[in-house]
C-alpha cells in the first residue's frame, strides 16, 4: 500500500479527473512531498500521516481525520478543512492562505508560523490552542472558540478582533 501511495503521491498535475481517495483509511501513511493538489480525500483517516512538505492546495479535506498527522510546510492554501480533526496536530510553518476552516476541530494543537490570511474560521474549535507567530491578520474569526488558547507577542490578529475578550491569553517566554 505505501508503494501504491508513493507513485500516487510523485504523479504531477495534469489535466482530468482528480485523485480521489475519499473514505480511505491511511493512518500512519507516509506522504512526504505528496502532489495532492486538487485530491478529494473527504473523510480520509490521516491520522499519525507524514504529510511534510506536501502539496494539498485546493485539496477536499472535509471530515477529514488528522490527529498527530505531521503537517510540517503543508501547503494547503484554498484547501477545504471544514469538520476536518486536527486536534492536538502541530502545523509547522503550513500555509492555509484561503483555506475554508468550518467547524473545524482545533483543540490544543500548535500553530506556529501558520499563515492563515484570508482563512475562514468560522465556528472552529481552538480551545487550549498554541499560536506562535501566526498570521491571522485578515483571516474570518467569527464565532470560532478560543477559551484557553495562547498566542506570542508576533500573532498578528484582524484589526476588528479582540483576541484578550475571546479568552486568548498572551504566553509568557
Amino acid at each position: 500500500m505505501q508503494a501504491a501511495l508513493t507513485v500516487l503521491g510523485r504523479r504531477e498535475e495534469a489535466p482530468g479527473p482528480s485523485l480521489d481517495l475519499r473514505n480511505t483509511d491511511l493512518r500512519g501513511a507516509y506522504l512526504h512531498k505528496a502532489q495532492l493538489s486538487f485530491g478529494i480525500l473527504e473523510g480520509v483517516h490521516l491520522q499519525g500521516a507524514t504529510l511534510s512538505y506536501a502539496q494539498l492546495d485546493s485539496a477536499r479535506l472535509e471530515d477529514a481525520q488528522l490527529q498527530g498527522a505531521n503537517l510540517y510546510q503543508t501547503q494547503l492554501l484554498k484547501a477545504h478543512l471544514d469538520r476536518a480533526q486536527l486536534q492536538k496536530t502541530h502545523l509547522l510553518a503550513t500555509k492555509l492562505q484561503y483555506a475554508t476552516l468550518y467547524e473545524t476541530q482545533l483543540q490544543e494543537a500548535i500553530l506556529e508560523h501558520v499563515d492563515l490570511r484570508h482563512a475562514g474560521l468560522y465556528h472552529t474549535q481552538l480551545q487550549g490552542a498554541t499560536l506562535l507567530n501566526t498570521r491571522l491578520d485578515s483571516a474570518g474569526i467569527t464565532e470560532s472558540e478560543w477559551r484557553g488558547a495562547e498566542c506570542d507577542a508576533q500573532t498578528t490578529w484582524p484589526d476588528w478582533f479582540d483576541w484578550r475578550a475571546a479568552g486568548v491569553r498572551l504566553r509568557d517566554d
